[in-house]
C-alpha cells in the first residue's frame, strides 16, 4: 500500500521527532532539508526513510543531534581548506554545515575544500550538490563508507562502495548534475529492486560464503553475505579509493575497512566526506553558466538526448506538487517512534 505525504507535513513529523529526541534546532532542521532534497530527487532510500535510522543510531548511542557541526574558530576565514569534527552529528548535517562552509571560501578564495571526520551515514550527495547550485557554484561532493565492496578481483569486501557526485551550473534550469555510488549498483537501488521484484543487473554483487571483511554494524539490509562490485573493475575500484582518501585520509578520519565498524572499546568508528566548491566567477568566468548551457546543447544533439539528473529534475517537479510516495512499512516505523517519544502526529 503506498500513500502520499506532504513536503511541510514531512517536515513537521521529522523536525518534531528529532527535537523530541534531544536535536538541536539546526541539526533537525538540516536532516530534514537533506532528506527531502533526496526523496525529492526520487532517492527515498537514502532520502526520508533515513529518519528512523537516525533515530535509532541516536538511540544506540551511535550519532550525536545535541551539537550543531561547526569548523575551529581558527580555521575560520583564514585558508580555502578547513576539517570539521562532527562528533558522530548526522552525516545530513554535518556534511550540509562542510557545503555551506565551503561555499564561504570559495566566495573568497575562488575555491573552497572542507572535510568531515567522525559523522554518519549522509544519504547520497545531490542534496548538497545542490545547495552549492544554489550559489551558482561548481560542486564535488563524496563519501566513504562501510566496507561493502569487493575490489581489484578479490572476493571478499575490501572498500566501501564510496559515492560520489559533481554539480555545474548551466543556464536555462539546465543545471548539470549526477550522484553515483562507485559499486555496479548502489545497495539502496539493491533494495529498490528486490521490493519490486526485479532481477539484479548481472555483474552487481557477488555471494561470499565468508563475510569476515564486513563486520560491526554494517547497514546494508539482509546482504551481508552479498557484496557489491565496482562499475568498471578496477576503474570504478580506483574511483572507489580516490573518495576514501579525499574524504577519510584528508580529514584524518577513518578509513579504508575501518569506517562504519566498532573498536574494541564498543566505540562507533564514523565515515568522512569531503564537499569541493569552485566559484567560475573568480576565475574571470562571468559566462560560465551560458557556455555550460552550450556545452550540454552539443552533447544532447536533440531532445532525446538523455542526460544524468535528467529523471531526477522530472521527479523533483512532479513531487513537489503531488508529494512523496510512502510505504506502508515506513508509515509503521514513524508510528512506532512517535509512540515511543510520545510525540502527537497529524499526518
Amino acid at each position: 500500500m503506498t500513500a502520499m505525504i506532504g513536503i511541510k507535513e514531512f517536515q513537521k513529523i521529522s523536525e518534531k521527532l528529532l527535537i523530541k529526541i534531544g536535536a538541536h534546532k539546526t541539526v533537525a532542521s538540516d536532516c530534514t532539508q537533506v532528506m527531502l532534497s533526496a526523496s525529492l530527487r526520487g532517492i527515498d532510500t537514502h532520502g526520508i526513510e533515513m529518519l528512523p535510522k537516525i533515530l535509532t543510531r541516536v538511540q544506540d548511542n551511535r550519532c550525536r543531534v545535541d551539537v550543531p557541526s561547526k569548523v575551529k574558530k581558527a580555521d575560520i576565514a583564514f585558508s580555502a581548506v578547513s576539517i570539521i569534527d562532527a562528533k558522530l552529528a548526522p552525516g545530513q548535517h554535518s556534511c550540509l554545515v562542510a557545503s555551506r562552509e565551503a561555499i564561504k571560501r570559495a566566495n573568497q578564495y575562488g575555491i573552497g575544500f572542507i572535510t568531515v571526520r567522525n559523522s554518519t551515514h549522509f544519504g547520497c550527495c545531490s542534496p548538497f550538490l545542490e545547495e552549492i547550485l544554489k550559489e551558482r557554484m561548481v560542486g564535488f561532493v563524496g563519501s566513504n563508507n562501510v566496507c561493502s565492496m569487493a575490489a581489484f578481483g578479490l572476493e571478499q569486501p575490501n572498500i566501501g562502495n564510496n559515492p560520489f557526485g559533481f554539480a555545474a551550473p548551466s543556464q536555462g534550469n539546465n543545471d548539470f548534475i549526477f550522484d553515483f555510488s562507485s559499486a555496479v549498483m548502489s545497495y539502496g537501488r539493491r533494495i529498490d529492486y528486490l521490493a519490486s521484484g526485479k532481477e539484479l543487473a548481472e555483474g552487481s554483487f557477488i555471494t561470499v560464503k565468508d563475510n569476515k571483511g564486513i563486520k560491526g554494524v554494517c547497514e546494508v539490509d539482509d546482504s551481508q553475505e552479498q557484496v557489491a562490485l565496482p562499475f568498471g573493475g578496477f576503474k570504478g575500484a580506483s574511483v572507489a579509493m580516490m573518495i576514501d582518501i579525499l574524504s577519510g585520509l584528508l580529514s584524518g578520519g577513518y578509513s579504508g575497512v575501518e569506517t562504519e565498524t566498532l573498536n574494541e572499546e564498543g566505540l562507533f568508528l564514523g565515515p568522512s566526506h569531503f564537499v569541493l566548491v569552485i566559484d567560475p566567477k573568480k576565475l574571470g568566468l562571468g559566462y560560465f553558466e551560458e557556455e555550460m548551457q552550450n556545452y550540454i546543447e552539443g552533447i544532447r544533439k536533440g531532445d532525446d538526448v538523455r542526460l544524468p539528473g535528467d529523471n531526477s529534475d522530472e521527479k523533483r517537479l512532479h513531487r513537489l506538487s503531488t508529494g512523496i510516495p510512502i510505504q506502508e512499512s515506513f508509515h509503521q516505523k514513524i508510528e512506532m517512534w512517535a509512540q515511543e517519544l510520545k510525540v502527537e502526529l497529524n499526518w
